[in-house]
């Protein structure tokens, strides 16, 4: 009994090979949305902590210099805040486009193993036919033997 061979073997193992490498380009490009939102998060906080402190300050009313320099820094986040935004959203486009990548070198690696799960069939099915017909052959030999021999 000969082994299976898939001849489309080199090109499946191929696939897989691409599908790890878009899976691996996805989970680089997650990490870099997940990274620039949390820095986004982190201005977020230091806006909302400048925004609280302004407000105290204007509250007492002593200085005008220290409320201009917080008032300048939250223009300066203002402006960091929408630059992050900019960055998480061509991040975020990047992560899709590589995701969809990965779901169709998925798809195709999956596609050629369901073409080699059905040739495997087949040639199984093949396989345990012509073992049946040697099987008959065999069995009909004993039977023609035996019925010589009573004869």
């Amino acid at each position: 009994m000969k082994a299976f061979r898939f001849s489309l073997e080199p090109v499946l193992s191929y696939r897989r090979q691409v599908e790890e490498m878009r899976r691996r380009e996805f989970a680089l490009a997650f990490r870099a949305t997940q990274e620039h939102l949390q820095r986004l998060q982190g201005l977020f906080a230091e806006e909302a902590r400048a925004k609280e402190e302004l407000r105290v300050l204007e509250g007492r009313r002593l200085e005008l210099a220290p409320v201009l320099a917080l008032r300048r820094w939250l223009t300066a986040v203002g402006r960091k805040i929408v630059q992050a935004r900019e960055q998480v959203q061509r991040r975020s486009e990047e992560q899709a486009a590589a995701r969809a990548a990965y779901v169709k070198a998925s798809r195709d690696r999956r596609v050629l193993e369901r073409l080699r799960e059905r040739r495997h069939a087949d040639w199984s099915r093949a396989e345990a036919r012509e073992e049946q017909k040697v099987m008959d052959e065999v069995a009909g030999r004993k039977w023609g033997d035996a019925r010589g021999a009573m004869a």
